[in-house]
């Protein structure tokens, strides 16, 4: 029959959207209240499963590699390290894993910081829930979100990062 399209054709037609896994999401803060209220804005919104939790750099680590999440998004200030050094040895050991750092402060270094250490995204907490969870959904898609301005003050400062020196790293 002309122009007649059969059942199977239609169903190999879906829309993507439908048949897509969702984002595996690991949330990495100090502060619980945080973590609940991350997890109660994006646990099970639009594609996203957070499957774990985590307070401190050593629980983050170990929680990606038991989990193997699709993102992590911690914040840069944890108490027995930073989010920074987490995050070199997350992507050390699950190098797909991808970051995304949420944070308070929002300054050059943190920034500079972050883009050395592999991250793919660099928001504040004052972000709004909405466009949180489409930034979480644009890095799972391989994109990147860092504030263009901030990243470009950051990477203009970082043309002298390996040669300042740090008195609290000699």
């Amino acid at each position: 029959m002309k122009g007649h399209v059969s059942y199977s054709t239609c169903r190999m037609k879906r829309p993507m959207s439908l048949t897509r896994k969702p984002i595996r999401l690991l949330l990495v803060d100090d502060h619980q209240v945080v973590r609940v209220g991350l997890r109660t804005v994006l646990h099970n919104r639009q594609g996203i499963t957070v499957v774990g939790e985590a307070a401190s750099k050593a629980a983050a680590v170990r929680a990606v590699k038991r989990l193997k999440p699709d993102i992590v998004l911690m914040d840069v200030r944890l108490p027995d390290g930073s989010g920074i050094e987490a995050s070199r040895d997350i992507l050390a050991e699950c190098p797909m894993t991808r970051l995304i750092f949420l944070t308070s402060y929002a300054n050059d270094e943190s920034a500079l910081s972050a883009v050395l250490a592999g991250a793919h995204g660099h928001v504040l907490k004052t972000i709004d829930s909405g466009l949180l969870i489409r930034s979480i959904r644009a890095v799972s898609n391989g994109r990147s979100i860092l504030d263009p301005a901030l990243t470009q003050r950051a990477l203009s400062c970082g043309k002298a990062w390996p040669t300042q020196t740090h008195p609290a790293r000699e």
